[in-house]
């Protein structure tokens, strides 16, 4: 089925998910910051998790990847929309489990 679909030129769910995930990090990062989501992402409640919520956040992967390739804080460097889009790939090979 993996090599019907990759000869159709049909991208596996897992791999549209993870590029859409790469595509909203550079939206947020691109938006005004008097914009709501924005203002939402910079808060920090200033202590931990409560017990029983997940330990990652939905950008935990995206901070793992820019620490491991050296990127700096995903937030300023998904400013740069080209260079962050050359990435995409990168980061999909490196979010999908093997």
């Amino acid at each position: 089925a993996l090599e019907c679909a990759e000869q159709a030129g049909v991208k596996l769910w897992s791999r549209r998910c993870l590029e859409q995930h790469w595509k909203l990090a550079n939206y947020i990062a691109n938006l005004p910051d008097n914009r709501w989501l924005k203002r939402a992402l910079a808060w920090t409640a200033g202590r931990r998790r409560r017990i029983g919520r997940p330990t990652n956040t939905w950008d935990a992967q995206i901070q793992m990847y820019c620490r491991w390739r050296n990127l700096g804080e995903w937030r300023a460097t998904a400013m740069q929309t080209e260079f962050w889009l050359t990435h995409m790939d990168s980061f999909i090979e490196f979010s999908t489990p093997k």
